[in-house]
């Protein structure tokens, strides 16, 4: 039988910690994960997804932690291509856990779940007339994070928070978020695990939301 969902992402760190969130409402068997990076090195694969004149560029972070600025065309492109993979061997939900809207991603049967189209929505009914803090791995994103979050009722505040084993770094991201006049830290990467969501609400006593959570609910909901 093959795997109810399938989660592709562009660099296989993304898929860590959002596996994490999903073995909480999902079992192992009924998953299955692929990147793109997959059976290449680095050099291959910017030889496959690298920016070429007249490209937009597509940033994306290799398996050892590094950003590698690819053409947004071709990574689209070899997305719709593993989706139409998996929606033909029958998966029941796909998500897609990457950077970027890719409007034209589509599946004929399997329910698509694009991250940074599902995401938003989700949230913005949560934060309502509440300014939020949006904290996310790398101020390289801003442009991509300021576009993703227009939906929001108040603009929000944005502040990056790399790595994320630095502790410390998190919280003055977060605190610099506050005093800024944020009412709500929203975590924004599937980079994030609870321990970053529980530690921030506890240190700086505010509301803090894990983004890829709510991804993950609607996703299992959907095979189980």
């Amino acid at each position: 039988m093959n795997p109810a969902l399938a989660i592709i992402s562009v660099g296989a760190m993304e898929n860590s910690e959002f596996n994490a969130l999903l073995a909480d409402y999902i079992s192992a068997p009924l998953m299955t994960h692929t990147s793109l990076t997959e059976k290449q090195t680095k050099q291959e694969f910017i030889g496959n997804y690298g920016l070429r004149p007249g490209d937009r560029p597509y940033l994306a972070q290799w398996d050892d932690g590094t950003l590698l600025e690819l053409s947004y065309t071709r990574v689209e492109q070899a997305l719709q291509s593993v989706v139409q993979t998996l929606d033909q061997q029958g998966a029941a939900a796909i998500v897609v856990l990457a950077v970027g809207e890719f409007s034209s991603l589509h599946a004929g049967h399997a329910t698509l779940l694009v991250a940074d189209r599902i995401i938003p929505p989700l949230i913005a009914p949560v934060v309502g007339d509440h300014r939020a803090g949006i904290l996310f791995p790398h101020s390289e994103f801003m442009p991509d994070r300021q576009q993703k979050w227009q939906c929001l009722k108040i603009p929000p505040l944005y502040a990056s928070a790399a790595p994320l084993d630095d502790n410390a770094t998190l919280i003055a991201a977060g605190d610099a978020l506050r005093q800024r006049g944020a009412e709500v830290l929203v975590l924004d990467g599937p980079e994030y695990a609870k321990r970053h969501r529980d530690m921030l609400h506890q240190t700086l006593e505010m509301p803090v939301i894990m983004s890829h959570i709510l991804l993950a609910r609607l996703a299992s909901d959907l095979v189980a």
